[in-house]
């Protein structure tokens, strides 16, 4: 177990996203009967479920216009560029290297935010549930250099979007849950997007995965999908798609807790985010057994992404509201990106997701 900081609550086994009909008092009435709406980390104590939601219109209207301050746009795309995601409302980016915790280059005002990513041409893929009470939600794309949204974008259809992933043809969406049917929710799935295509061409789904945790691609087209095995608990464990096909296998993977965001570095290791243990566990292929590395973190890890170089990893701090950066693969911590991340509301912050771009060297 990695040491935490002094009055840090230890996260419990329950670590889940977020099932948005629960996130305000407002919307509590939709979940359907038998069903406890849950907060992606609903075993936080400090983490509330009440607040209000008379702004959300207002606040979507500002993202679905692009609301993006860039302090210095860079068309070239030679700046790297780290994004973070607080779930109750906005979207910072910062320059890179950004140790002295400046202020961020851009604001996205929004309603809610899970991870996001950003693909190889450094456009910044943001999934949003855009409707928490019929769970269906949008992915924003950004492209590198623009303060305005791009007017391409995908539809999620079937669930509330959770996390994004890019293969080399595709783009890979996972949703937490599924739509309401009757008094419980659909299992969780990954739909299958061609690039440039706002449609889906096929959907993934295993029995293991009801309420989805994070998705990552290797260099070989295989979809590793993290999640649980009921909505809001149960056992968690990878899924790993061959090509993006198929039903998926379980990997054989001990000696964690429960795995939120993965990353893969140079030599196609597996680099996990464990929440319950606050550490990244690493697995060289093909990832069986107990890591192969293990790095303490300082806070409780929900999304990970390396630099192109992986000389950095960067890290979304729930427990510590930040994104922090650690050397790759020593492990050793370099600093933590603060500024920007403000209470929304009667709200706390919530450091949800991570994204870094190209070059995104340190």
């Amino acid at each position: 177990m990695a040491t935490r900081k002094p009055g840090l609550t230890p996260i419990a086994a329950g670590v889940a996203l977020v099932l948005l009909a629960g996130c305000s008092g407002g919307l509590q009435s939709t979940t359907p009967s038998g069903i406890t709406a849950q907060s992606r980390l609903q075993a936080v104590p400090r983490i509330s479920f009440g607040g209000p939601v008379s702004t959300l219109g207002a606040v979507h209207a500002l993202h679905s216009n692009g609301g993006l301050i860039y302090r210095a746009v860079d068309a070239t795309g030679k700046t790297g560029y780290v994004a973070g995601s607080s779930f109750y409302g906005a979207v910072e980016l910062w320059t890179l290297p950004d140790s002295a915790n400046n202020a961020p280059d851009c604001s996205i005002a929004t309603e809610d935010v899970n991870d996001l990513a950003f693909d190889a041409k450094g456009t910044l893929w943001v999934p949003t549930p855009t409707n928490p009470t019929s769970g269906t939600g949008t992915v924003y794309t950004y492209p590198s250099g623009s303060c305005t949204a791009a007017t391409f974008g995908l539809t999620a259809a079937n669930g509330q979007p959770s996390d994004i992933a890019f293969g080399t043809k595709e783009e890979y969406v996972s949703y937490i849950v599924g739509l309401p049917s009757g008094s419980t929710y659909l299992p969780a799935s990954i739909d299958v997007f061609p690039a440039k295509k706002t449609s889906p061409s096929a959907n993934l789904t295993n029995s293991n995965i009801a309420e989805s945790l994070g998705i990552a691609v290797d260099k070989a087209g295989t979809v590793f999908w993290s999640g649980l095995s009921e909505v809001g608990g149960g056992t968690s464990s990878v899924v790993e798609f061959p090509d993006g096909k198929g039903s998926g296998k379980v990997l054989a993977l001990t000696g964690f807790g429960q795995i939120i965001g993965m990353d893969f570095d140079k030599k196609q290791n597996l680099v996990a985010a464990d929440a319950d243990d606050t550490t990244l566990d690493i697995w060289k292929p093909p990832y069986k057994g107990n890591p192969t590395t293990t790095i303490a973190l300082q806070g409780t890890p929900i999304d990970v992404k390396l630099d192109k170089a992986n000389k950095n990893v960067y890290v979304s701090d729930v427990a510590n509201s930040s994104i922090d950066v650690y050397t790759y693969p020593k492990g050793k911590y370099e600093y933590s990106i603060t500024n920007g991340f403000t209470t929304t509301g009667s709200e706390p912050v919530q450091v949800i997701g991570v994204a870094v771009s190209l070059p995104g060297s340190n």
